[in-house]
């Protein structure tokens, strides 16, 4: 599915990095969970993944493709797009906001061609899949990251909304505080968790684990800065 700042192009090298600085595969989290790009890569190797987000619509989504059986349309006509910007919370709506959406930013405006409520089911219902092999426990849930406490010694991946961008069109954390959210990861590090953390910033007392550069898009023609995926406690 299209979404802003997704890692959909990165994802299999993030999962790879991050099994090989880990030896737990007994629970899996995201507290920032949007596209699941990386989600989908590192759920397979756990008995229990747990997704969550403070996107509503996002949270409800993917627990209907994936625990409840629900496959989204391949067609959305722009009038029903419209009329769903303003609709209460649903599975619906947050597939349509995003994945209908130019660009995959929320209710940006209607999308065709790769923003197609067609591409996008294909690729929601192929990560749904994703997520579901091998069996075992798929949890989503509606938190804000500094809510969570999450069980000892599980594998941790913060996807932020990156410092970097002036304005994060997908998340409702738009005055996310980094620091905050870096004194929380270590607390879960205490709690012998492995931390993982993405970020466009070189954060000083952080351990690299990888970088690179990815393409921002076909159409743009332009090249984001380097990211970083650091570890904190792995």
């Amino acid at each position: 599915m299209q979404y802003m700042g997704g890692k959909h192009r990165i994802a299999s090298q993030l999962a790879a990095v991050m099994l090989r600085h880990t030896n737990e595969r007994l629970t899996y989290w995201e507290p920032f969970l949007g596209g699941a790009s990386v989600f989908a890569k590192m759920a397979p190797h756990f008995h229990k993944a747990v997704g969550s987000d403070v996107h509503e619509d996002l949270v409800l989504m993917w627990d209907a493709v994936v625990n409840g059986g629900w496959t989204p349309p391949d067609a959305v006509s722009e009038d029903e797009y419209r009329s769903l910007r303003h609709a209460s919370p649903s599975a619906l709506r947050g597939f349509v906001g995003y994945g209908c959406s130019f660009g995959g930013i929320w209710f940006e405006g209607y999308g065709r061609g790769n923003m197609s409520a067609a591409a996008s089911s294909r690729t929601v219902m192929r990560q749904a899949a994703q997520i579901r092999d091998h069996g075992g426990i798929r949890q989503f849930m509606t938190r804000s990251y500094d809510t969570l406490r999450p069980p000892m010694g599980c594998v941790i991946y913060c996807d932020p909304p990156y410092q970097s961008r002036t304005k994060n069109h997908n998340s409702s954390y738009q005055d996310l505080d980094l620091d905050r959210l870096i004194r929380r990861a270590r607390k879960w590090a205490d709690r012998e968790c492995a931390v993982f953390l993405s970020e466009y910033e070189r954060i000083p007392g952080l351990s690299v684990v990888w970088e690179g550069q990815r393409s921002a898009g076909i159409r743009s023609g332009k090249a984001l800065p380097v990211e970083y995926l650091y570890s904190i406690g792995a």
